[in-house]
């Protein structure tokens, strides 16, 4: 999943988003996609990219995040809501 994120990220760069939309459309739209992810699934999809990654990319992506974020809210979020998606996980462990 990283190496398909950093191709989009490489793609659609600065200036060829210029093209696409206005600055005002693009912090509008950034605005209504983080408002969505918040009140719909935005834990279920960290899990399931946490998930996809082996442990060491977990360990690479995730390490330098405070240890309280890694050790006590990634896992609430993990016990909530992401357990009855394991099933479909590439890597079912937390490396955290």
């Amino acid at each position: 999943m990283v190496p398909h994120l950093a191709a989009e990220a490489a793609a659609l760069d600065g200036a060829l988003l210029a093209k696409l939309m206005s600055m005002e459309q693009a912090l509008a739209m950034m605005q209504a996609a983080s408002k969505h992810g918040q009140a719909h699934g935005a834990p279920k999809v960290l899990m399931m990219f946490v998930h996809a990654l082996s442990d060491d990319e977990q360990r690479a992506h995730f390490a330098k995040l405070p240890w309280f974020v890694r050790k006590i809210l990634m896992k609430r979020v993990w016990a909530r809501d992401f357990r009855p998606c394991l099933k479909f996980a590439h890597n079912p462990s937390f490396a955290l």
